[in-house]
């Protein structure tokens, strides 16, 4: 991924979309061959957030915070693209107090 926003940020937006595809493909094979692994989902859901698919991130951050809901980043991840897709309101109220 950052490979691919590096060459977004230098207008190689051709370049950037191949290295996102091959994130992508990776990603999405990572997460079906380990259903139940938290950072697989997670993972994938990046891929997704930075191809501004937010449904899809979402879906990925949600999968990942059933398999791990104390694990920070995954909740910044689902909070950040709940907001994207203008969830504001109900985005804290679903995050996990942190123990």
């Amino acid at each position: 991924l950052a490979v691919a926003n590096s060459y977004r940020e230098i207008g190689e937006l051709a370049t950037a979309a191949e290295h996102l595809r091959f994130a992508l493909l990776l990603a999405t094979t990572e997460a079906q061959s380990a259903p139940e692994d938290a950072q697989a989902a997670y993972r994938l859901g990046m891929v997704y957030e930075v191809m501004e698919d937010y449904e899809k991130a979402r879906d990925q951050y949600q999968r990942a915070r059933s398999l791990a809901p104390q694990d920070v980043k995954i909740t910044s991840g689902f909070a950040r693209v709940d907001a994207y897709l203008g969830n504001r309101d109900s985005t804290a109220q679903r995050a996990p107090a942190a123990q």
